[in-house]
């Protein structure tokens, strides 16, 4: 039996048309993919996701650093040609320095565009500071979050009452994972949070349960014996 291929979140759009340009090239290039919507009213509320309506791009873990590659080429044949009023021009140094902070919330082409354009500022970018940047980035990528204790003590409560928010809220603690620009996928929430979690996960099942028996057993007609 053929193994199921895994492909993960390489990454995210607001909008089909924004996916657009990337969608062509990965056809272009006869690269598998495949797009779905994000809709997780949980994860919004929880994890703070601001759109609950996010188109994502996903590929084979193996072809993460090809298509990283391939957008890089692109990316380096647009530069050459960038019109004066191109909206990169726009940007202020710090701004410049952004991008190259957090590559990951820009396109390739973005990326190569605020290099050149810092160089011509008399700003020394070379290799090894990017690399160095881009380490930093992903050392803060990879760090899990430590959630809301707010939200956590909501789902507590609501575990305990037998609701559902508590039992969702806990599957989603303890399971949800995110991708890395690399491919690699992560827990999005620390060992801690994990843990609490599993308990409100648990607790509202068997509190759920024990309120199910309560009703059956208080609102069921009972059979009348005969004599």
């Amino acid at each position: 039996m053929e193994e199921e291929k895994e492909y993960l979140v390489y990454k995210t759009f607001f909008s089909i048309e924004e996916a657009e340009p990337l969608l062509e090239l990965l056809q272009q290039k006869g690269i598998e993919y495949q797009t779905t919507n994000y809709n997780s009213n949980i994860g919004s509320t929880f994890a703070s996701t601001n759109n609950p309506n996010k188109l994502e791009v996903r590929l084979l873990p193996s072809q993460f650093e090809v298509v990283d590659a391939i957008l890089e080429q692109e990316a380096a044949k647009a530069v050459t040609s960038l019109p004066a009023d191109h909206y990169m021009h726009s940007l202020t140094e710090d701004e410049l320095m952004e991008v190259l902070e957090k590559p990951d919330e820009w396109t390739k082409e973005d990326y190569l565009i605020a290099q050149q354009l810092l160089r011509q500022h008399g700003k020394v970018i070379n290799q090894a500071m990017l690399d160095d940047l881009w380490a930093k980035r992903m050392e803060v990528l990879s760090t899990p979050e430590t959630g809301s204790s707010f939200w956590i003590a909501i789902g507590y409560i609501s575990a305990f009452c037998g609701g559902f928010l508590g039992i969702l809220m806990g599957w989603y603690m303890m399971s949800q994972q995110k991708t890395l620009p690399n491919g690699e996928s992560i827990y999005v929430y620390d060992s801690s949070i994990r843990s609490s979690g599993k308990r409100m996960f648990y607790i509202g099942i068997l509190s759920l349960a024990i309120w199910l028996v309560w009703i059956f057993a208080r609102f069921m007609p009972h059979p009348v014996g005969t004599r």
